[in-house]
């Protein structure tokens, strides 16, 4: 009987391509999940409500951001509250305000600061940023990551059509030279 040898294997290499894709799940996950133990954020459904809590001592910090794009003069009101005087399961809170109705919010504000010198709401007004370097990277990556995606494929998928041919010709190699009669492969 003729001996067909073996082709020899590639030594196996690491799949990086998985490997990354499993670390960024990690990092997703653990971004999900400490983000999920974070405590809740209160939405005030209305101005009225929020000067209530502002009237009571609730609030603590204020902090006012503008939003951007084409929201014109609508600002975001962020804090947090005073230590004891938060909702169950609540750490800060949220509101959204049109740019008339700011200017009342800072009037309470500087009403209860006056009747309260020791307990006075800190106030903080972040400028308004139109460009930030995250979104410049994820427009960047957005483009990027599926082109990198379909090179590494292609590469992956031409390396394997090379061994697929490899392994043909090494068959026709090892078989060439051995004739083979009839009697061998009847078994007579």
């Amino acid at each position: 009987m003729n001996k067909q040898q073996k082709p020899k294997r590639s030594p196996i290499r690491p799949d990086y391509i998985v490997i990354i894709i499993i670390i960024l799940l990690a990092i997703g996950m653990y971004f999900f999940f400490t983000e999920m133990m974070q405590p809740g954020v209160k939405k005030f459904e209305n101005e009225l409500e929020f000067v209530t809590a502002i009237e009571d001592g609730q609030i603590a910090t204020i902090t006012t951001e503008y939003v951007g794009g084409d929201n014109y003069n609508i600002w975001e009101v962020t804090g947090t509250f005073v230590s004891g005087q938060a909702p169950e399961g609540v750490g800060s809170y949220i509101i959204i305000l049109h740019g008339d109705r700011l200017n009342n919010i800072y009037d309470v504000v500087a009403t209860y600061n006056a009747a309260n010198p020791n307990a006075q709401i800190k106030t903080n007004v972040v400028p308004h940023v139109t460009v930030d370097i995250w979104g410049i990277l994820t427009t960047i990556l957005l483009v990027a990551a599926p082109i990198v995606l379909v090179i590494i494929m292609f590469r992956s998928m031409s390396s394997q059509t090379n061994r697929a041919q490899d392994f043909t010709k090494n068959r026709a190699k090892l078989s060439q030279g051995k004739r083979v009669k009839f009697s061998d492969v009847a078994g007579a």
